[in-house]
């Protein structure tokens, strides 16, 4: 089965309904999973690429879009060590982009002041109105005392946080002044640098897309997980 449907089947509404919000998809589709899908390859693909997938009915590995995605992230100069065609799963190298993102954003954190961070964490819960009121409430009771990047870790929230004020400088960290501008109204803007640049992966949304699929991941190992000792201590 294709991995990204696959994972996408294992969602919950709230995954879905973000993932939704990612590509500006209406959320009658969420369940839709062939559309999500094909508009997360989509921006994760080359559109001259994608014009010849098109034709030729190809699909884009996921595990190449992990791979791109790792590749962006990845502190440091030159690209990870990961290809198509080695031994690293799928899951490793979600590890590992969970793993750059992460330290991104926490290392930002630590350069915010108090006040900086409570303006964030307030902008979130304004931002978030349709959350569910004590997912909002926990994220920022763990941001406020483990750091942003452990709420992200625990705490798969609207993805409107991606678009906050605070995620813009990283967003700047991550792309660059010279390809991102600025975030306006929820949307990132791309000044018109080049046409070849500009057809390149729309990373905007395939690093929270991706983000979010590797948390539809990891609760269902947590929940797995819990499940299986629930049942040995039934006995």
């Amino acid at each position: 089965m294709d991995k990204i449907i696959e994972r996408l089947k294992l969602a919950n509404d709230e995954e879905l309904l973000a993932f939704c919000e990612v590509f500006g998809i209406d959320k009658k589709y969420k369940d839709n999973f062939d559309l999500l899908a094909n508009e997360y390859r989509l921006a994760a693909g080359h559109s001259l690429m994608n014009l010849y997938r098109s034709f030729s009915g190809e699909k884009l590995p996921y595990k190449q879009i992990l791979i791109d995605v790792a590749d962006k992230l990845k502190p440091g100069l030159g690209w990870t060590s990961f290809t198509l065609d080695d031994n690293s799963t799928e899951e490793e190298i979600e590890d590992e982009i969970e793993k750059f993102f992460l330290k991104i954003v926490e290392d930002k954190w630590k350069s915010l002041s108090q006040k900086e961070r409570e303006r964030f964490l307030r902008e979130l819960q304004n931002k978030a109105p349709n959350e569910n009121e004590l997912a909002v409430k926990e994220f920022v009771k763990i941001a406020s005392s483990g750091g942003l990047a452990a709420a992200l870790a625990s705490n798969t929230l609207a993805v409107s946080l991606f678009y906050s004020g605070f995620f813009q400088s990283i967003w700047v960290s991550i792309f660059g002044v010279s390809i991102l501008h600025l975030i306006i109204s929820g949307a990132l803007i791309f000044l018109p640098i080049s046409a070849f640049l500009l057809m390149g992966p729309a990373y905007r949304k395939t690093i929270p897309a991706t983000f979010i699929l590797i948390k539809i991941r990891k609760r269902i190992e947590a929940e797995k997980s819990l499940k299986e000792r629930n049942g040995k201590n039934s006995f």
